[in-house]
């Protein structure tokens, strides 16, 4: 009976330190991309996204908005410092 506490118990651990690691590395790259990706949209000064109800536009940028050819409006989106 002992045998089987001492097994599981070491299996509970390996498991533990196994999801751990696999956590880690998932989540590593997936870091990096939004790093990256916020990167370019600094290095871009931001981008353009369509304006909902609701959306409010930024009032600290010279041009806060265009308007598509079909008449969208988009609202220009910088990362935050």
């Amino acid at each position: 009976m002992l045998c089987l506490i001492i097994i599981f118990a070491v299996v509970t651990m390996t498991n533990r330190k196994l999801m751990y690691t696999q956590t880690k590395t998932e989540a590593r790259p997936l870091f990096y991309r939004v790093v990256i990706t916020r990167k370019w949209h600094a290095v871009h000064g931001g981008v353009y996204v369509e304006k909902k109800d609701g959306m409010i536009s930024n009032p600290y940028i010279e041009e806060p908005g265009i308007m598509s050819r079909d008449g969208r409006l988009f609202s220009k989106k910088k990362p935050a410092p």
